[in-house]
């Protein structure tokens, strides 16, 4: 008999690791192929070097990157006069002279046109022969944690030309000495094993390091990776099966959330936060709890799919859909903003706690961020391995889940058993919501874990509901006070006596969680709060795109409820008429106090539109969901052009990665600020304003818009900038409206060297 016991309770658990298992291998498998059938990269030109003095010829390198497969015209002019005309073909660097006996002395500007391109650089014609052909000598100092030190010595005079750092034969980065010597303390990426560094100048080896690094980087293994993590869910799943598979999906996905911040916090906050610790002690969590609901797994109980029908299965297709189709035609994964979560939590796997100061943002600044998702993420990165794409892939397939099944349990508790899953449909037509779940994974488990607090409030203890609440708070700042504001609407009999309970110890949680950096840096203040922060005001005419079909689904259920109206009964009900005016409380408050408040008028809404499918007569409610189906299917076809918009493309990292590959290590970034999260995240270098609001600096951030507005060139001296990144035609000036630049076809800056070009991004070289 025990034998039989056994068995069923491994057979049951089995059931539901090999589900888990086929959606995490298979989002693992595929975010390898994400982007296969994105639109092809454009042009980008970028001149390797090129002479500052000249006395006799003049000479210029240019570069093309991206798919330079047929030949651009190549035009050079000085003072409108044509100096150079030839072409330039493949995925290389060519150069091109010209004689300087037409041109006259002193300072002038070579204009390079290259495809439908331009860029320019300034050069002294000399009276005298300065130029010097020769070589420059280098030599190491130091090698080591990732660092190189070395100097050159006898740099030629009237050059603008690099140095290149290779690493094991590859090309780490350039640099771009002064004329005579200088010193140069780069970071560099070694490799797994040994390690060599050689410097090159134009082609030839002027240094190389006289000992080999070894270094010993972890190796992942994907498939431990996969089995470990599903181990994890799969046994929180089972812990919480007996209040019924709803609830176990739900809260499988909360407890992980939970267990990894909380765990996270207390070792970061005892500097302790690395891979081996975490792993350990969160298997002997997980273990605890097996042990602990050890009974649970011969009583998991049987899902009656055929019951719910049509919303389960259109559910199944969207959820899948999403989390496998639109990044297949994205150029990019990554958007101006959710670079910074991906970098804020490999900060917390470099530092092994809690950052106290960021050397990127605003030049470096102190650490301030809510740092909730940076522990979920980086918990995931040691317990899986993972990096990079497959780990914001399952970091996706997390937030998905985890959305759809809280919401579905938060919406079971307001609508009948067989209409319920209506609801996370009708969430993930919200614009808003669409584009936080295939593109912010952060959005969509803080929107998650917000459904779950609202379901604790009435069905658990007050201490679970706030720690549910608060732990969502410190992934997402403004979720507490969502939550206070649509409970009272959709909770159907508001008991608001709890409410202030919950509240109260909520926020007291994530003061404690906050704790850190309140005590490091202070009372958090807001930088620029009407342009970029939480009280950034949504235009009306961004009201319809912001929800999107939630929006005309809406419409179509309210017409439907007033053509089915029968004699002498109202069209709404109470309840319905209390969500109506939320959604107009929340709409004015989304319009005239803070744009935020958008994923809160997407909620009450979609209570809104399911509370008037319920009342619906039968015959309705099918005409109902033929309609949905078709919107639906009509939005799944659309929705990678709609994530392209939110994502980078390819020129703009062609852009960032061209900063990458040929600035100091140490070099200061003037960029539009909404490119900021971007450059530390690509092209990992400084930057003088990057939009993270929180704590910042008003007078950094006024400066990059005070230079970008209106070229005062005594900014890029003042905070010793080497490059300028901006779009080529606008400035993004706040969140709603992009600045066009009057009198001016494009923004470039005529004392500066435009050193790189293409539609969406130019870079400017600080000459020194």
């Amino acid at each position: 008999m025990d034998y039989v016991i056994i068995v069923v309770k491994v057979k049951n658990f089995l059931k539901i690791f090999a589900l888990l298992f086929v959606l995490f291998s298979s989002v693992f498998l595929v975010s390898s192929v994400w982007h296969i059938f994105a639109p092809p990269e454009q042009n980008s030109f970028y001149l390797n070097s090129f002479d500052t003095v000249s006395y006799s010829d003049a000479c210029f390198e240019l570069g093309c990157l991206g798919p330079c497969d047929s030949q651009s015209n190549v035009l050079a002019t000085v003072s409108g006069r044509e100096v150079v005309s030839d072409s330039i073909s493949g995925n290389a660097v060519k150069e091109f002279c010209f004689p300087i006996s037409s041109i006259s002395a002193g300072q002038n500007k070579l204009l390079v046109s290259a495809g439908d391109q331009t860029l320019f650089y300034h050069f002294l014609v000399s009276e005298k022969d300065i130029s010097s052909k020769k070589i420059p000598s280098a030599y190491f100092d130091v090698i080591g944690n990732n660092l190189v030190k070395f100097y050159v010595s006898g740099f030629p005079e009237g050059r603008h030309s690099p140095v290149s750092i290779v690493v094991n034969g590859n090309l780490d980065h350039s640099v771009y000495p002064p004329s005579g010597d200088s010193f140069f303390s780069e970071r560099v990426f070694f490799g797994q094993g040994e390690n060599s560094v050689s410097l090159f100048f134009e082609g030839k080896e002027i240094a190389s390091s006289s000992k080999q690094l070894s270094v010993t980087i972890p190796k992942s293994i994907p498939l431990v990776g996969l089995l470990f993590l599903t181990f994890s869910v799969s046994i929180l799943f089972v812990a919480f099966s007996d209040r019924g598979l709803l609830f176990a999906s739900a809260f499988s996905f909360v407890s992980y959330f939970l267990i990894t911040v909380i765990l996270s916090f207390v070792l970061s906050l005892f500097s302790v936060f690395t891979e081996v610790v975490f792993v350990i002690l969160f298997l002997a969590v997980i273990v605890s709890i097996a042990f602990a609901k050890r009974s649970n797994f011969s009583k998991i109980p049987d899902f009656d799919f055929k019951k719910y029908g049509f919303f389960l299965a259109a559910l199944a297709i969207v959820v899948l859909f999403i989390l496998f189709v639109p990044h297949l035609f994205t150029q990019s994964h990554h958007t101006f903003f959710n670079t910074f979560y991906e970098r804020g939590s490999a900060m917390f796997v470099d530092s092994s706690s809690l950052p106290l100061r960021d050397s990127f943002s605003y030049l470096g600044r102190d650490f301030s961020f809510v740092p909730g998702y940076f522990f979920i993420e980086s918990a995931t990165s040691y317990l899986t391995g993972f990096s990079g794409k497959p780990l914001f892939a399952t970091m996706l397939l997390l937030s998905m889940l985890s959305l759809v099944s809280c919401s579905s349990l938060f919406f079971r508790s307001l609508l009948s058993r067989k209409n319920f899953l209506i609801a996370p449909l009708l969430l993930l037509s919200s614009s808003f919501i669409f584009t936080a779940v295939t593109v912010t994974p952060r959005h969509g488990i803080a929107i998650a874990l917000l459904f779950a607090g609202l379901y604790s409030v009435f069905r658990l203890r007050i201490f679970s509901s706030a720690l549910i609440l608060g732990i969502a708070s410190f992934v997402q700042l403004p979720i507490l006070a969502g939550f206070a504001f649509v409970y009272p609407f959709l909770q159907k009999k508001p008991d608001y006596k709890k409410l202030l309970k919950v509240f109260a110890l909520a926020f007291s949680f994530f003061v404690v969680l906050f704790s850190p950096i309140l005590l490091a840096i202070g009372i958090p203040y807001q930088t620029t709060p009407f342009d970029w922060g939480y009280l950034i005001k949504l235009p009306l005419e961004y009201l319809l795109v912001d929800q999107g079909i939630l929006f005309m689904v809406s419409l179509f259920a309210l017409g439907l409820s007033l053509f089915s109206r029968r004699p002498g009964l109202p069209v709404f009900s109470g309840y319905s008429k209390k969500l109506f005016a939320g959604i107009l409380i929340a709409f004015l408050l989304n319009v005239f106090v803070s744009s935020r408040m958008n994923l809160f008028v997407s909620i009450i809404l979609v209570g809104f539109v399911a509370s008037l499918f319920e009342a619906l007569p039968k015959i309705q409610q099918k005409q109902f969901k033929t309609v949905f189906a078709f919107v639906l299917l009509f939005s799944l076809f659309s929705s990678p052009a709609i994530v392209s918009v939110t994502t980078l493309d390819s020129e703009t990292i062609a852009g960032l990665k061209y900063v990458q590959h040929n600035a100091s290590t140490n070099a200061n970034i003037l960029a539009d600020p909404v490119y900021g999260h971007a450059v530390a995240f690509i092209s990992e270098r400084k930057v003088l304003a990057d939009l993270m609001v929180e704590y910042a600096s008003e007078f950094k951030l006024n400066d990059a818009y005070k230079f970008l507005l209106e070229e005062d060139y005594s900014i890029l001296s003042k905070y010793s900038i080497s490059f300028v990144l901006n779009k080529p035609d606008k400035i993004n000036r706040n969140a709603w409206q992009l600045y066009e630049i009057d009198g001016r076809k494009k923004i470039e800056f005529e004392e500066l060297n435009k050193v790189f070009s293409n539609n969406s991004l130019f870079v400017h070289f600080v000459p020194k």
